[in-house]
């Protein structure tokens, strides 16, 4: 059990350039929804998948429960400091990458709230729609992931 807990996560290019995980950790992935939109982030040069548009997302800290990573990470990337949050698959989950689960948490507010980019892991962030969807490139499949939770 002491190699699980000391595995680092460990960044791998695969044969196709994409950048992975390999990680024991779990991720979260904040789904902001406003109306039809969805908050979207691209990642900067200094994260994996740099230059790729995804969900404000994360992976857990050591004994951090999935709730507040989640909110923790969308903080962090965008600035929102959301309390209440909705477990979206509580009885499911998806991969993250070749190994590691990922958990979805939703936040639909009435209005669009403030963000404010931390540069050092974003450099863009947008509302988009599903019928924008195809408009961008993306990281960690999260396009295919908003399409089915909408």
């Amino acid at each position: 059990m002491s190699k699980f807990y000391n595995t680092p996560n460990k960044e791998i290019t695969d044969t196709e350039g994409n950048k992975h995980w390999i990680s024991p950790s779990v991720s979260v992935d904040a789904l902001v929804i406003v109306g039809e939109q969805v908050l979207v982030v691209k990642r900067s040069e200094a994260m994996s998948n740099a230059g790729l548009w995804c969900l404000p997302c994360g992976f857990m800290d050591w004994n951090e429960c999935p709730h507040f990573a989640c909110i923790r990470e969308l903080l962090e990337e965008t600035g929102i400091d959301i309390r209440e949050l909705n477990p979206i698959n509580s009885d499911s989950h998806r991969p993250h990458a070749l190994n590691g689960t990922a958990l979805q948490f939703e936040f639909r507010l009435q209005g669009i709230p403030t963000v404010n980019i931390n540069t050092e892991e974003c450099v863009d962030y947008k509302w988009i729609s599903l019928n924008d969807l195809d408009s961008l490139e993306w990281a960690f499949f999260h396009d295919e992931l908003i399409t089915y939770f909408l």
